[in-house]
């Protein structure tokens, strides 16, 4: 009995080490931080406010990920295969310049040509064309402490931004917020969060980026520039063609729905990056137990959250985004075969094949951007919802057939339906 019991410490320290574990929890707690931030933000801003910010972070976060052009999946699979940190963010902080330097003009030109001069947006859009190199730089090096295993580090910027996000939001509700104060806080934070596994990891840039190596990191990174481009771009297509298309309202309305749905995607992310790093070494065999038990978890969460919006809206939200629910629930459930997109785009990955995916997400825009733009007029925003979760069905069903290709030949039922030896192997997977 004593040694029963003595096991149990020991059990709970080594559940605690696993990298899902882990992420997992860090997530969980990002989650928590996210919505409470989301619905202060909701209160303080309405509907209209929120949609302003809208119109500046949907793009300028997502040209900050696409400047990286595809540079911190080259990044982490060479940190997986046991390159040094340091040599990795010398590299790193030589394409930021590079990036930098080339993109500014185009980057400009889009700000003008995107906003107009003196409104909220175009300056939120300003500060991230400023930071634009910094992000840059961050995301190559969390992709490369991420792929030497560095968990802690990954965790900790998982919830450390949204922390100081809702700290922010107090002190600025105490001074009188805008969309403009709570839109540079956001640009603050995302940098942070960008930052921080590099900073906690102890990463110092040693030495500087190699000539020869500037050929095959961009040939690796470009050749899934464009498929990360176009899943990032399928991600957010449905909001984006809303900044165009819906009133003010109706964009803030379905911001907030996104936002509520987006962070359960921190699950697969969780599980899709230790996966990665197990098939770079090998063990092309957990594709499909992963794909499974994620998407089978991530549809728990989901139902979870969808049966309690009724009572979460209201009391979180307020009653004006009651309009808001039925996108809400739509999108929950459009995240479970995202959550199957992310670990099996990671897999594809890491078997050297980054620009696999591009077919199906190409198909996947292509049907999201179509029936978003049939739909809207007389669905709302749930015909738009509907439109990304048929555009995510559509790119798990082509990505199903390039993952048999290119990484195991398991049937496809297995990678959508979690088994007790698939449980088995993500535990095992974990350790």
């Amino acid at each position: 009995m004593r040694g029963a019991a003595m096991s149990v410490p020991g059990a709970l320290r080594s559940l605690a080490h696993r990298p899902d574990t882990l992420l997992v929890g860090s997530n969980a707690l990002g989650l928590a931080l996210g919505l409470v931030s989301a619905a202060v933000q909701a209160r303080i801003l309405g509907p209209e406010g929120r949609g302003e910010i809208a119109v500046a972070l949907v793009p300028g976060t997502m040209l900050g990920m696409l400047l990286s052009f595809g540079l911190p999946d080259y990044f982490g699979r060479r940190a997986a295969q046991g390159r040094p940190l340091g040599d990795a963010a010398a590299a790193a902080a030589g394409f930021a310049v590079l990036i930098g330097a080339v993109c500014a003009l185009p980057y400009s030109l889009f700000v003008h040509g995107h906003t107009d001069a003196g409104s909220t947006a175009r300056l939120l859009l300003v500060a991230y064309a400023l930071v634009s190199p910094v992000l840059v730089y961050g995301y190559c090096v969390t992709g490369a402490v991420a792929g030497a295993d560095r968990w802690r580090a990954v965790a900790a910027a998982r919830f450390v931004p949204q922390a100081v996000t809702l700290v922010g939001l107090v002190v600025l509700v105490g001074v009188g917020p805008s969309p403009l104060s709570v839109g540079m806080l956001l640009v603050g934070t995302t940098l942070l969060g960008t930052l921080l596994p590099g900073l906690l990891a102890r990463v110092r840039p040693r030495g500087r980026l190699r000539r020869e190596e500037i050929r095959p990191a961009l040939a690796f990174g470009l050749g899934g520039w464009l498929a990360g481009a176009l899943a990032l771009l399928n991600q957010r297509a449905d909001l984006l063609l809303l900044t165009v298309l819906a009133s003010v309202a109706d964009l803030g309305l379905y911001a907030v729905a996104t936002t509520l749905a987006a962070v359960l995607n921190a699950i697969a992310v969780s599980v899709a990056m230790p996966v990665r790093n197990r098939v770079v070494r090998g063990e092309v065999a957990l594709a499909p137990a992963a794909s499974a038990v994620t998407g089978a978890v991530v549809l728990v969460v989901a139902g979870v959250v969808a049966l309690a919006l009724p009572v979460l809206v209201p009391l979180v939200l307020g009653d004006s985004f009651l309009p808001a629910q039925g996108a809400m629930v739509v999108l929950l459930g459009a995240q479970v075969p995202l959550a199957c997109i992310v670990v099996l785009t990671q897999c594809l990955v890491a078997v050297g094949k980054p620009g696999a995916p591009l077919l199906g997400e190409l198909a996947a825009l292509v049907t999201t951007v179509a029936l978003v733009l049939a739909v809207y007029p007389v669905g709302g925003i749930e015909g738009a919802a509907a439109s990304a979760f048929a555009g995510r069905v559509v790119s798990l069903s082509v990505l199903l057939v390039l993952v048999r290709r290119h990484v195991t030949t398991a049937p496809v039922w297995r990678f959508v339906v979690p088994t007790r030896s698939g449980v088995v192997q993500m535990r095992g997977a974990a350790t």
